[in-house]
């Protein structure tokens, strides 16, 4: 008897713990500008993006993975996240432009349950520049009016007054 109840109770609880998975289907999702063109930034400076993701569908978005062309690349938050229907959520990333000299275009991958092609595709391009050097004239031309301003100071201090 005390088997029988055993046994029942155990494929009650299977019973119940199966019957609650629900699979979560694919979803459509809005990006506000998801193609970017930054003017120029010079070596080295850092260069900080944000996406904003909208799930517009009827299932719950889920980010599985997020992929970025480059290692230059990082994000700043989580990698899997969920953004309910009607919800939105904001992705920040950094370009760090340190190797880099002339144009870059480069692609971040989100991959989760997008629908038709289970990818999110964020692009961006911008010039990186050298860092100015200054070139024999213009360090002529700073020496030239660095020398006209200590002469014109000592001829303020040389003046006696009567």
């Amino acid at each position: 008897m005390k088997k029988n109840i055993l046994l029942t109770v155990l494929f009650a609880v299977v019973m119940v713990l199966t019957s609650c998975n629900k699979e979560v289907g694919p979803t459509k999702v809005k990006v506000l500008d998801p193609v970017r063109h930054y003017p120029s930034i010079v070596r080295g400076q850092d260069l900080k993006m944000e996406w904003r993701v909208a799930n517009i569908g009827k299932d719950p978005l889920v980010i599985t993975d997020i992929q970025p062309s480059c290692g230059c690349i990082c994000s700043s938050g989580e990698m899997n996240t969920i953004i309910l229907p009607g919800s939105e959520n904001t992705y920040e990333f950094i370009f760090n432009s340190g190797k880099y000299v002339g144009y870059v275009s480069h692609v971040i991958r989100m991959y989760g349950n997008v629908d038709s092609t289970g990818v999110i595709e964020l692009e961006f391009d911008t010039n990186v520049i050298e860092p100015h050097d200054s070139d024999y004239e213009e360090i002529y031309y700073q020496e030239t009016n660095k020398r006209r301003v200590e002469d014109v100071e000592m001829l303020n201090y040389t003046v006696d007054e009567k």
